[in-house]
């Protein structure tokens, strides 16, 4: 099967965790016989192709107003920026030209950011059949997050609406609809951008490491509990939020390593503002490094995340996850087994849960480690190619019988 994906970004490119989850699956679907070709962008401006793991790579420059993953922009230029993404007949033109006489069985697009959803009618021009995967909220608001000056923005806002009228439009022409969680496939599905029986649940892969798990760590190797926290030291991640409860529990119980980057200035203020609190940054890491100096990682994002890879990350490594109830992440917490789940609108949820995991036995530890290890075995990557390739076949099917 030739199969031709679409994401806004591409090895060597880790913006988020959809460039990792989108190169997995490209390599899966080689490995298992696919011939695969990821049409990306970059910053350059001419059309670069290489082969990366057996991939082949179509590096197209961007046609709009800046490149949005480097320096800060002001207001007007944003919203020009994001007026002409609604549609860009330019990617398109060039989309059209590149891949002329290009045959494909399936096109999958996922994050469509700079090339805006004129991908979709190229591919109808095709005749092709369109899997798309929702991996943000890009198709409800240009702001992909729907996180707003500290809170969850609606996608049935005035902005919402405008800016995603002609994308719910163009939305009819995808024959297969994937999300990576049930709380963003049901968030499409509900404003109306695809119909439920076209609809699918996948979650995202991860690289299963078969000898990571440390089977012989010691759970409070010291005195205190080592929490961990991994990912952009932002607001909407809830880094405040932890701090706070960290604080209000007081020393003594838990120490906490920050891995990850963020504005030096909002490092600085959290370094003073919570010096009571006994947290570190560490700065970026490996995984590999990181996951046995600690005995648990939280996760208390404040906005929804679509999954959560870090989760089965680090269950993948035998360490248990403590999050918030956002998103998707509940879905991937087999609450007291594998993890705990705590509410981010109650101030004292964390706490109080924090609270009762210090009382918690090295027994009733190795046990909930244990299930995180082998609950993470669900996300390899061959699962998740073989769920994508019945897609695949599905979308094949429906597009054959509407041709004749």
């Amino acid at each position: 099967m030739k199969v031709l994906i679409f994401n806004t970004l591409y090895y060597p490119y880790q913006i988020g965790g959809a460039e990792r989850s989108v190169q997995l699956l490209a390599e899966s679907l080689k490995n298992g016989g696919c011939e695969v070709t990821v049409v990306t962008l970059h910053e350059g401006n001419k059309i670069e192709k290489m082969i990366h793991n057996g991939v082949n790579v179509i590096k197209l420059p961007l046609s709009n107003f800046y490149w949005p993953w480097g320096e800060s922009q002001n207001g007007l230029t944003k919203l020009l920026w994001h007026l002409y993404d609604i549609y860009n007949v330019k990617m398109r033109k060039v989309i059209e030209a590149v891949l002329k006489d290009k045959t494909y069985d399936v096109v999958h697009t996922n994050n469509l950011c700079g090339f805006s959803v004129a991908v979709w009618n190229w591919a109808e021009k095709q005749g092709l059949p369109i899997v798309h995967t929702a991996r943000d909220y890009y198709l409800l608001n240009p702001n992909a997050k729907l996180f707003r000056k500290g809170k969850n923005h609606s996608p049935r806002t005035v902005d919402s609406i405008l800016f995603s009228f002609l994308k719910k439009i163009n939305s009819s022409k995808v024959t297969q609809f994937v999300g990576i969680s049930h709380y963003i496939k049901d968030l499409h599905v509900e404003n109306e951008f695809f119909k439920d029986d076209i609809s699918s649940v996948i979650y995202n892969s991860i690289a299963v490491r078969e000898v990571a798990m440390q089977r012989n760590k010691i759970y409070r190797k010291g005195e205190e509990v080592v929490l961990g926290y991994l990912g952009r030291i932002e607001d909407n991640k809830g880094i405040e939020f932890l701090l706070s409860s960290l604080e209000r529990i007081g020393i003594g119980i838990f120490t906490l390593l920050v891995a990850g980057k963020g504005d030096a200035k909002y490092i600085s203020f959290l370094k003073e503002r919570y010096s009571k609190v006994s947290f570190e940054f560490v700065g970026t890491v490996n995984v590999v490094d990181f996951f046995p100096d600690i005995d648990f990682l939280i996760v208390p994002s404040l906005w929804h995340e679509p999954f959560g890879r870090v989760v089965v990350e680090a269950n993948s490594c035998g360490i248990p996850v403590i999050a918030s109830n956002r998103g998707g992440i509940p879905e991937i917490i087999v609450e007291g087994e594998t993890g705990f789940v705590f509410d981010a609108e109650n101030d004292s949820s964390l706490v109080e849960l924090l609270q009762e995991i210090a009382l918690l036995e090295r027994q009733k530890y190795e046990l909930i480690s244990m299930n995180a290890f082998v609950f993470s075995r669900r996300f390899n990557s061959e699962k998740v190619m073989n769920e994508y390739m019945e897609i695949y076949r599905k979308a094949i099917k429906v597009n054959n019988s509407a041709t004749f």
